[in-house]
């Protein structure tokens, strides 16, 4: 994924209002993922939905969220996100590191500011469990921090994606 660098712009009706350079900021996107194809699922995700818009996005390996260093910096980056997306290849249970890196992102997001979790599950539709304690899991994680939560079983790698009435559809 492409990183980018926020680059305030101010406001074309009133260029020389310093409160309106100050409150506009890019999208801010920070996605984890566990493999090469859910990491380009992330990516194609994040392509489709923001194609008119200049964001903030950064990605992180499940191994980088195990070492304490990287891992401390990308909850720190992550905690003033707009939208998290955690990609992985299935539905199966977090690692246990990826579990504890959720908490510290927690405990370092301001719970009143909004922002959305977005799980990105790549296994075959007729093989995902619908009741799956992954999706559970994430959806506490997304209530605790006040976020809207946002499921998709699929992979999204090969299937264009739009908003359509803020619902993501193919």
């Amino acid at each position: 994924m492409k990183n980018s660098r926020p680059v305030m712009h101010p406001r074309p009706e009133d260029p020389g209002n310093p409160t309106a350079r100050a409150t506009e900021r890019l999208l801010k996107i920070r996605a984890v993922f566990d493999d090469d194809n859910s990491a380009r699922s992330a990516e194609v995700l994040i392509k489709h939905v923001t194609a008119e818009l200049e964001c903030d996005t950064q990605s992180f390996t499940f191994d980088d969220l195990d070492s304490p260093g990287p891992g401390i910096a990308a909850a720190r980056s992550a905690s003033d996100t707009d939208i998290l997306v955690v990609s992985v290849s299935d539905d199966g249970a977090l690692p246990r590191h990826v579990k504890a890196w959720l908490d510290l992102y927690l405990g370092l997001r301001d719970r009143d500011r909004e922002g959305a979790l977005v799980v990105l599950i790549a296994n075959p539709a007729e093989t995902t469990n619908t009741d799956s304690s992954l999706v559970e899991y994430l959806e506490t994680v997304a209530a605790i921090g006040g976020m809207s939560f946002i499921p998709s079983r699929r992979c999204v790698a090969s299937v264009p994606l739009h908003m359509k009435d803020g619902i993501l559809v193919q």
